[in-house]
């Protein structure tokens, strides 16, 4: 199955092709000099357009017309060292790469056969045919539309446990299938995984032709993705299950985080530090996954799972095992061949690739020992020359072979000609033989013609004698014959009928298999998809249910909140009325409720007036002095607090001589000022202007009423 989504796929509108034989054309735009055009015929396989497309080869879109069925044609077409050529066939840029252009192709088709044996393994690319056409090869796989992990990651960031679980136990079993064929995927990352519709995932893009042909032909880029390579990738170290198990293990990081782990060598360097699986997913997730994960990203592969079944082993009993001595892996053909170094100068190739990867960390590159980053100018002129020696290499190989057919259609004539004269002489020198011989046998024959009526007279003798026995000898064998012949015809037709008979059963017994095999996978098939609409249904219900009992505890605490509010406010209510009954049995006098009024403006508590009437500001200013001092706020003095308001204003002896009459003073001048300042206070107190410390203290010693 091969992802098709907006952001990859890369329409080239219909060109009317020229007419070769039944095939199209290439497309001969400048921006995709090397794609097939739409229209191109490959088999029974017809391109409509193009996915994608890199160094290593060019995915399509493409319908098979037999079946009328869509699907993805991946087709090997390495840049680096092989060119299309105008008839749309594919040859190596020079003799000294023809050998590897051969053997990465072989590597391919190694590597389509290998996918197409998986059959319906969980999670893995389905490959349906593969062929060679045009001088190189194509694999067919299957098309179907999705999201990649990294796209729904960059939306989402972190995945919940669900999600997880419904990702990775079908790669485990896939990855298991792929590793027991002797075969790596070597570039398992978010990009790399589709997910369809439902949350199952496809792995896509497998990387081992590509990395069996980087072994062998050096001038490649090595590619890799910083983040989710394991070291033995960067270093040429030993690969195995072990490297595949470390890619996976960066992808669930990276699903449990939000973000892509630290590339390996980065880690080594101890440049970058990385926080635990275990601690950054704690609470949130498995314990049995995350110590899966931490298991997985461990730096020496031996420090790793060496297998599915053990990583499968930590995620269901949560806790790392012991990893067993490493198996020797059963790879296949287009495997990379490492030289592996002794163990003595292991740590300077780490060592040499952690240099490297300080060199390269600021950069952020997605390709490790990428050559230096080529201008524009730079890379059409590259282009160009690569053009133009394509061009020259064809010419070259053009005209060298119009000098080789020249040359044999030369020496064929030459022979032909050797030959011609040659047999000329020997029919005379035949002609001359006869022609002397003639007369010779015609006496010959005139003796041997004499001799021979004397011998046909006693052969005629002997002849009509053996004719005789001969006919009867001919009776018997013939009839003998016969009878041969027709018990052998007998035999042989019962050996037919047998063999018919077996052939039938056989293919009796054929069917009767396929078809039980039939019946039990979509006897399995419907059991998965009945086992996961049954969870399916069961999970909404059980949302459903807490969404009810969440929405029940709500109303029932707004209803005990409201019910508590209502009884507070009867409580509230009722000490109230209790306060103010409290009081009136005080019986306060004008000039008691005055006293309470300065006092309370001595503390702070401004009455906006010292009338001795308890109006609404008064009874907040008294609610917030009980508030203070920790008393019910009801705004209604108590006889206790009423004392403790005495006691607490140390101005309240000087309130009473406040209140008393003043002897009347001479008018002086001073006298005349303190009594206007003693009206204009007065004033604003009036008018409910709040008064200052200052004006309080001038009133109480300076002014009568």
């Amino acid at each position: 199955m091969i992802l098709e989504y907006p952001d990859v796929v890369g329409e080239i509108k219909p060109q009317k092709p020229p007419q070769h034989s039944g095939a199209s054309a290439v497309v001969t735009r400048s921006d995709n000099l090397t794609a097939l055009a739409p229209g191109t015929r490959v088999g029974k396989y017809e391109i409509l357009a193009i996915l994608g497309q890199g160094g290593f080869g060019i995915t399509y879109r493409a319908v098979d017309v037999q079946l009328d069925r869509q699907v993805a044609i991946k087709e090997y077409l390495p840049t680096s060292f092989a060119v299309r050529q105008s008839d749309f066939s594919v040859l190596p840029r020079s003799t000294q790469v023809a050998e590897d252009f051969r053997w990465g192709r072989e590597r391919f088709l190694a590597e389509a056969r290998t996918l197409a044996r998986l059959g319906d393994a969980p999670g893995v690319v389905d490959v349906f045919d593969y062929l060679e056409a045009y001088g190189t090869a194509y694999m067919v796989m299957a098309l179907v539309r999705g999201e990649t992990l990294e796209a729904r990651l960059k939306r989402e960031g972190r995945l919940p446990q669900l999600v997880i679980d419904q990702l990775l136990y079908p790669l485990l079993d896939g990855l298991e299938q792929v590793h027991e064929a002797g075969f790596l995927h070597r570039d398992i990352k978010p990009d790399n995984i589709v997910m369809d519709v439902l949350g199952g995932p496809t792995l896509l893009d497998f990387g081992a032709s590509r990395m069996a042909l980087q072994g062998r032909f050096k001038a490649l880029t090595a590619v890799y993705t910083p983040g989710y390579a394991a070291l033995e990738q960067v270093a040429s170290g030993e690969q195995g299950p072990w490297t595949d198990i470390y890619a996976l293990a960066a992808t669930l990081y990276h699903c449990i985080t939000g973000r892509q782990p630290p590339s390996a060598i980065e880690r080594m360097a101890g440049d970058t530090a990385m926080l635990p699986a275990a601690e950054a997913g704690k609470g949130r997730y498995a314990t049995g996954l995350l110590a899966a994960i931490d298991a997985g990203l461990s730096l020496k592969a031996a420090d790793r799972p060496q297998s599915i079944d053990d990583l499968r082993r930590i995620i269901l009993d949560g806790a790392r095992r012991p990893a067993p001595p490493r198996a020797p892996l059963r790879e296949m053909e287009s495997t990379v061949t490492v030289d592996v170094q002794p163990r003595k100068r292991r740590s300077r190739v780490w060592l040499g690739a952690a240099v490297v990867a300080v060199c390269l960390a600021g950069a952020g590159a997605y390709v490790v020992f990428q050559p230096p980053i080529e201008t524009p100018e730079e890379a059409a002129r590259r282009t160009e020359q690569q053009r133009q020696r394509a061009e020259e290499e064809a010419r070259k190989t053009a005209e060298a072979k119009a000098r080789a057919e020249k040359a044999e259609a030369d020496r064929r004539m030459a022979e032909e000609a050797r030959a011609k004269a040659a047999e000329d002489a020997r029919r005379k020198a035949e002609a001359a033989r006869l022609a002397a011989g003639e007369t010779q046998r015609k006496a010959e024959q005139r003796r041997l013609a004499e001799e021979e009526a004397k011998r046909r007279a006693d052969e005629e003798r002997t002849r009509q004698e053996a004719e005789r026995a001969k006919i009867e000898a001919d009776r018997k064998a013939a009839e003998a014959a016969r009878t041969k012949a027709a018990e052998e015809a007998r035999r042989k037709s019962e050996q037919e009928r047998q063999a018919a008979e077996a052939q039938q059963r056989a293919e009796e017994e054929r069917k009767r298999i396929d078809a039980e095999q039939a019946a039990a996978a979509d006897a399995r098939r419907k059991a998965e998809e009945e086992a996961r609409v049954q969870a399916e249904r069961e999970q909404a219900d059980r949302e459903a249910g807490q969404r009810r009992e969440q929405e029940a505890a709500r109303r029932a605490a707004e209803e005990q909140a409201r019910a508590e509010a209502e009884a507070k406010a009867r409580a509230d209510a009722e000490a109230r009325q209790q306060a103010e009954a409290t009081e009136a049995e005080l019986r306060l006098s004008d000039v008691d409720r005055r006293r309470v009024q300065v006092a309370l403006v001595a503390l702070g508590f401004n009455t906006q007036g010292t009338d001795g009437v308890f109006g609404p500001r008064t009874r907040q200013m008294i609610a917030a002095w009980q508030k203070g001092r920790g008393y019910p706020e009801s705004g209604y003095l108590t006889a206790p607090q009423l004392a403790t308001l005495r006691e607490q204003a140390s101005a309240l002896g000087r309130v009473d001589e406040s209140l008393k009459p003043r002897e009347p003073q001479p008018a002086t001048a001073g006298n005349t000022v303190a009594a206007a300042r003693c009206r204009a206070i007065n004033a604003r107190a009036q008018i409910g202007e709040p008064l200052s410390d200052a004006d309080l203290a001038f009133l109480r010693s300076n002014c009568r009423g």
